[in-house]
This record gives C-alpha cells, sequence and structure tokens, in this order.
C-alpha cells in the first residue's frame, strides 16, 4: 500500500507514512514490493526510520532492514548509524545491501571510530566474521584496505586474550 499510494499520491504518501506506528510499518515490511522500497525507503523520516530499523533487528529481520538501507539518504544513514546499537544487526543489514557502490557510501558515511565498534562486533564469532568479511570484500578498495587492517587487529587483540 505505502509504495503505491507514494507513486500515485506522492503528497498524500508523505502524511500517511508519519502516521504509522513503527511496529506497523516492520509488520507491513515483508509485504512490500521490494521495486516500491526504493521510492518508499527515501521519503521515510529519518526518526520514523531508525525506529523502524530499530524494531526490525530486534526481530532478526536483516534482509528487511538491508532493503531499506539499501535506500536511505545520506542523512537517513547518519541518523540510523547514530541511533542503532545493535552492532551485529548493522553488520546483518549492511551485508545485505547488493550494489558495491552502495554500501561503499554507506560504509563512508560512518565515522570511524563508529565503524570500529560495528566490526568489533564479528569477534568471537565465526558467523559475523564471515558477515563482516563480506562487507570488507565488496566495498572500494581504500576503505577494504583502512578497515581489513582495522578488523584484523581487532581480531588479533581478541585471539591474544
Amino acid at each position: 500500500m505505502g509504495g503505491a499510494l507514494r507513486l500515485d499520491h506522492p503528497e498524500k504518501g508523505q502524511a500517511v507514512l508519519a502516521k504509522l506506528r513503527p511496529t506497523y510499518m516492520a509488520d507491513a515490511a515483508p509485504f512490500l514490493d521490494p521495486r516500491a522500497v526504493a521510492d518508499l525507503a527515501p521519503t521515510i523520516p529519518a526518526e520514523l526510520l531508525l525506529d523502524v530499523a530499530r524494531e526490525l533487528l530486534h526481530r532478526n529481520e536483516f534482509a528487511l532492514a538491508g532493503m531499506f538501507l539499501e535506500f536511505t539518504t545520506p542523512e537517513q544513514v547518519d541518523v540510523l548509524v547514530a541511533g542503532v546499537s545493535d552492532n551485529a544487526g548493522l553488520l546483518h543489514a549492511a551485508a545485505r545491501v547488493h550494489p558495491s557502490d552502495k554500501l561503499s557510501a554507506i560504509v563512508r558515511r560512518i565515522p570511524e571510530v563508529r565503524m570500529r565498534e560495528v566490526l568489533s562486533a564479528a569477534s568471537g564469532s565465526r558467523d559475523l566474521h564471515a558477515v563482516a568479511r563480506s562487507i570488507l570484500s565488496r566495498i572500494d578498495d581504500d576503505l577494504a584496505q583502512k578497515y581489513g587492517t582495522e578488523f584484523e587487529n581487532i581480531n588479533e587483540k581478541e585471539r591474544s586474550r
């Protein structure tokens, strides 16, 4: 519904979105046409998107969270990165962003200190280690080199404990 409303009546779509509860949006997310998310996600107010993202990550709906993340604006990324404390969830969602250029653009928006925190969620977990490796293998070379080194340093510290 949200995607069709947004496409046919953009001015009304924004008003309707503002009235929806984050839990309802998370409930409805699996039923959205993925093509509509490209038009819908950038129009969701950042604070509302943050609440929806928290709910999706709480439900371990990483593919859905990643689908929204793929189409976020830079400003929405900033709010999400600052407001989501679930580092493992962020890794899982980011791993589902498919275009490498979009994934790189998202990683570039993350402050270095915050990126280290997110990557540190992978230490001690084989599954999250693989998720982080997937992300690092698909981002731009300069980012992969920078954060790959950081990631190895985090893992080395974990192994030496």
